[in-house]
């Protein structure tokens, strides 16, 4: 990772930069359409706080942003998230599991990150969250729903990652 910040280009790469500056991150906010889930994720925790970005499939825009708004908050403070850990106490209905996100996903879905990076020199990690029962994507039982709002980063394989009409909707 180069200690150079980019240039901006346009009002939104400043107000990138800006947050990044002032906050610690910034939130990129994708929206679902008709067969893909949308997406969130972040921009400037590993430059301003040594933590991987996080990054969040299938929860309502709103809710994904303050999750991860929760979880800055909660690495500006001091604290640190390993992977295969468990978090607890940002959602109602069970604790959120941690996975590495596989570079190759870096372009389509962190581009924007890459562009803050220069290029793939940092590192992301994925936030699962659980079924009201608490099981989770990559879980026998786990519905087809759940594993279609939440494709695997984690998995370098299209179909293991689950990330076919994804990678179509782009």
């Amino acid at each position: 990772m180069s200690d150079a910040l980019p240039e901006p280009r346009d009002d939104d790469d400043q107000k990138l930069l800006d947050d990044v500056a002032q906050v610690g991150w910034h939130l990129v906010l994708v929206p679902e359409d008709a067969d893909t889930p949308g997406w969130a994720y972040t921009i400037g925790l590993e430059r301003s706080h040594g933590h991987p970005e996080l990054v969040v499939f299938g929860l309502d825009l709103e809710t994904a942003g303050g999750v991860l708004n929760l979880l800055g908050e909660r690495i500006r403070d001091g604290e640190r998230f390993a992977l295969d850990a468990e978090i607890a106490d940002v959602i109602e209905d069970g604790e959120l599991a941690l996975r590495p996100v596989a570079a190759r996903w870096y372009e389509p879905f962190l581009g924007y990150a890459r562009w803050f990076y220069g290029g793939d020199g940092f590192t992301a990690w994925q936030l699962f969250w659980p079924e009201d029962d608490g099981v989770m994507p990559w879980d026998e039982g786990a519905s087809e729903w759940l594993r279609e709002n939440q494709p695997r980063l984690y998995a370098t394989r299209v179909g293991e990652a689950g990330v076919e009409a994804l990678l179509a909707s782009m």
